[in-house]
Protein backbone atom coordinates (compact mmCIF):
# COMPACT_ATOMS: atom_id res chain seq x y z
CA UNK A 1 0.00 0.00 0.00
CA UNK A 2 2.87 2.35 0.85
CA UNK A 3 4.49 1.66 -2.52
CA UNK A 4 1.29 2.61 -4.40
CA UNK A 5 0.87 5.90 -2.49
CA UNK A 6 4.56 6.69 -3.02
CA UNK A 7 4.23 6.03 -6.81
CA UNK A 8 1.10 8.24 -7.06
CA UNK A 9 2.89 11.13 -5.29
CA UNK A 10 5.93 10.84 -7.58
CA UNK A 11 3.74 10.68 -10.70
CA UNK A 12 1.70 13.74 -9.70
CA UNK A 13 4.82 15.74 -8.80
CA UNK A 14 6.48 14.92 -12.11
CA UNK A 15 3.32 15.77 -14.07
CA UNK A 16 2.89 19.15 -12.35
CA UNK A 17 6.55 19.99 -12.95
CA UNK A 18 6.36 19.08 -16.66
CA UNK A 19 3.14 21.07 -17.11
CA UNK A 20 4.70 24.14 -15.44
CA UNK A 21 7.72 23.93 -17.78
CA UNK A 22 5.45 23.71 -20.84
CA UNK A 23 3.54 26.83 -19.74
CA UNK A 24 6.79 28.74 -19.22
CA UNK A 25 7.96 27.89 -22.73
CA UNK A 26 4.59 28.92 -24.17
CA UNK A 27 3.89 25.64 -25.98
CA UNK A 28 0.91 24.53 -23.93
CA UNK A 29 -1.13 21.72 -25.39
CA UNK A 30 -4.29 23.41 -24.08
CA UNK A 31 -6.02 25.78 -26.48
CA UNK A 32 -7.10 28.95 -24.72
CA UNK A 33 -10.78 29.63 -25.29
CA UNK A 34 -11.89 33.21 -25.57
CA UNK A 35 -14.22 34.26 -22.76
CA UNK A 36 -17.10 36.67 -23.33
CA UNK A 37 -17.28 37.60 -19.61
CA UNK A 38 -17.60 41.21 -18.48
CA UNK A 39 -19.71 44.24 -19.22
CA UNK A 40 -21.52 44.04 -22.58
CA UNK A 41 -23.62 46.42 -24.63
CA UNK A 42 -25.97 45.54 -27.49
CA UNK A 43 -27.25 47.92 -30.18
CA UNK A 44 -29.82 46.78 -32.72
CA UNK A 45 -32.27 48.02 -35.33
CA UNK A 46 -35.00 46.25 -37.25
CA UNK A 47 -38.38 46.33 -38.88
CA UNK A 48 -41.40 44.40 -37.63
CA UNK A 49 -44.74 43.73 -39.32
CA UNK A 50 -48.05 43.50 -37.49
CA UNK A 51 -49.37 39.94 -37.49
CA UNK A 52 -52.42 40.50 -35.31
CA UNK A 53 -56.01 39.96 -36.28
CA UNK A 54 -58.54 42.27 -34.68
CA UNK A 55 -61.19 39.56 -34.59
CA UNK A 56 -59.10 36.82 -32.95
CA UNK A 57 -56.64 38.50 -30.59
CA UNK A 58 -57.78 42.12 -30.28
CA UNK A 59 -54.72 43.56 -32.05
CA UNK A 60 -54.24 47.30 -32.12
CA UNK A 61 -55.87 48.18 -35.46
CA UNK A 62 -57.39 51.57 -36.26
CA UNK A 63 -60.93 51.94 -37.59
CA UNK A 64 -59.78 51.84 -41.24
CA UNK A 65 -58.28 48.36 -40.73
CA UNK A 66 -54.63 49.34 -41.38
CA UNK A 67 -52.28 47.20 -39.30
CA UNK A 68 -49.41 49.34 -37.93
CA UNK A 69 -45.87 48.11 -38.59
CA UNK A 70 -42.91 49.58 -36.82
CA UNK A 71 -39.25 50.49 -36.97
CA UNK A 72 -37.47 49.45 -33.78
CA UNK A 73 -34.09 50.56 -32.39
CA UNK A 74 -32.73 49.50 -29.01
CA UNK A 75 -29.70 49.61 -26.74
CA UNK A 76 -29.01 47.48 -23.69
CA UNK A 77 -26.12 46.99 -21.29
CA UNK A 78 -25.41 44.49 -18.57
CA UNK A 79 -23.18 41.69 -17.37
CA UNK A 80 -22.07 38.65 -19.34
CA UNK A 81 -21.60 36.07 -16.57
CA UNK A 82 -19.96 33.42 -18.75
CA UNK A 83 -19.93 32.42 -22.43
CA UNK A 84 -23.63 31.57 -22.23
CA UNK A 85 -25.60 33.94 -19.94
CA UNK A 86 -26.15 37.72 -20.23
CA UNK A 87 -28.49 39.76 -18.01
CA UNK A 88 -29.01 43.48 -18.42
CA UNK A 89 -31.35 46.43 -18.87
CA UNK A 90 -32.17 48.54 -21.89
CA UNK A 91 -34.39 50.96 -23.70
CA UNK A 92 -35.88 50.87 -27.19
CA UNK A 93 -37.57 53.31 -29.51
CA UNK A 94 -40.46 51.93 -31.56
CA UNK A 95 -41.89 54.12 -34.34
CA UNK A 96 -45.36 53.05 -35.55
CA UNK A 97 -47.05 54.44 -38.67
CA UNK A 98 -50.82 54.32 -38.86
CA UNK A 99 -53.23 56.29 -41.05
CA UNK A 100 -50.53 58.88 -41.85
CA UNK A 101 -49.81 59.44 -38.15
CA UNK A 102 -46.61 58.45 -36.39
CA UNK A 103 -46.69 57.01 -32.88
CA UNK A 104 -43.51 56.68 -30.82
CA UNK A 105 -43.10 54.42 -27.81
CA UNK A 106 -40.08 53.80 -25.60
CA UNK A 107 -40.04 50.36 -23.96
CA UNK A 108 -37.80 50.13 -20.89
CA UNK A 109 -36.93 46.48 -20.25
CA UNK A 110 -34.93 43.82 -18.44
CA UNK A 111 -33.14 41.48 -20.86
CA UNK A 112 -31.88 37.92 -20.60
CA UNK A 113 -29.76 36.46 -23.40
CA UNK A 114 -28.52 32.89 -23.78
CA UNK A 115 -25.81 31.80 -26.22
CA UNK A 116 -26.81 28.24 -27.07
CA UNK A 117 -23.36 26.93 -28.11
CA UNK A 118 -19.88 27.66 -26.80
CA UNK A 119 -18.57 28.22 -30.33
CA UNK A 120 -15.65 30.38 -31.40
CA UNK A 121 -17.10 32.22 -34.41
CA UNK A 122 -20.76 31.47 -34.97
CA UNK A 123 -23.28 30.66 -32.28
CA UNK A 124 -27.08 30.73 -32.11
CA UNK A 125 -28.70 32.68 -29.30
CA UNK A 126 -32.07 33.43 -27.79
CA UNK A 127 -33.17 36.61 -26.07
CA UNK A 128 -36.15 37.60 -23.88
CA UNK A 129 -37.17 41.11 -22.83
CA UNK A 130 -39.84 42.13 -20.35
CA UNK A 131 -40.69 45.71 -19.49
CA UNK A 132 -43.04 48.67 -19.74
CA UNK A 133 -43.51 51.14 -22.59
CA UNK A 134 -43.96 54.86 -22.23
CA UNK A 135 -44.84 57.41 -24.92
CA UNK A 136 -47.81 57.55 -27.27
CA UNK A 137 -48.76 53.99 -26.31
CA UNK A 138 -47.98 52.78 -22.82
CA UNK A 139 -48.33 49.40 -21.22
CA UNK A 140 -46.67 46.02 -20.82
CA UNK A 141 -43.88 45.15 -23.30
CA UNK A 142 -42.62 41.61 -24.01
CA UNK A 143 -40.21 40.53 -26.77
CA UNK A 144 -38.54 37.30 -27.82
CA UNK A 145 -35.90 36.75 -30.49
CA UNK A 146 -33.86 33.89 -31.90
CA UNK A 147 -30.74 34.64 -33.89
CA UNK A 148 -27.16 33.95 -34.93
CA UNK A 149 -24.11 35.73 -33.52
CA UNK A 150 -20.87 36.12 -35.51
CA UNK A 151 -17.80 36.91 -33.37
CA UNK A 152 -15.38 39.70 -34.32
CA UNK A 153 -11.98 40.54 -32.80
CA UNK A 154 -11.75 42.21 -29.35
CA UNK A 155 -14.87 40.51 -27.93
CA UNK A 156 -17.18 42.25 -30.39
CA UNK A 157 -19.80 40.64 -32.57
CA UNK A 158 -22.58 41.25 -35.07
CA UNK A 159 -25.86 39.39 -35.04
CA UNK A 160 -29.01 38.82 -37.07
CA UNK A 161 -32.24 37.74 -35.43
CA UNK A 162 -35.89 37.04 -36.05
CA UNK A 163 -38.20 38.08 -33.29
CA UNK A 164 -41.69 38.86 -32.15
CA UNK A 165 -42.91 41.34 -29.61
CA UNK A 166 -46.11 42.28 -27.87
CA UNK A 167 -47.08 45.78 -26.85
CA UNK A 168 -50.16 46.25 -24.72
CA UNK A 169 -51.78 49.60 -25.38
CA UNK A 170 -53.48 50.90 -22.24
CA UNK A 171 -54.50 54.28 -23.67
CA UNK A 172 -57.92 54.36 -25.39
CA UNK A 173 -57.05 57.58 -27.25
CA UNK A 174 -54.20 55.97 -29.24
CA UNK A 175 -55.22 53.81 -32.22
CA UNK A 176 -58.74 53.48 -30.77
CA UNK A 177 -57.87 50.29 -28.91
CA UNK A 178 -56.82 48.96 -25.53
CA UNK A 179 -55.39 45.59 -26.44
CA UNK A 180 -52.32 43.76 -27.71
CA UNK A 181 -50.24 44.80 -30.71
CA UNK A 182 -48.26 41.78 -31.97
CA UNK A 183 -45.32 42.20 -34.41
CA UNK A 184 -42.91 39.83 -36.15
CA UNK A 185 -39.74 40.84 -37.99
CA UNK A 186 -35.95 40.91 -38.34
CA UNK A 187 -33.24 42.80 -36.47
CA UNK A 188 -29.56 43.44 -37.10
CA UNK A 189 -27.27 44.29 -34.21
CA UNK A 190 -23.78 45.01 -32.91
CA UNK A 191 -22.26 43.80 -29.63
CA UNK A 192 -19.52 45.59 -27.71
Amino acid sequence: MRKIIFLIIITLTATIGCHAQMLEKGDSTHVKFRSFQGVKAFFEAGYLWNIGDSESNNAVIPEDGYKPCKLSMSASAGCQFNNFIFVGMGVATDVYNSMGTTYVTAPIFIEGRLNILNARRITPFTDVRIGYSVGDMHGLYWAYQLGVRYALPKKRAVFLSCGCDFQINQDYRVLKANHVNCNLGFKFGFEL
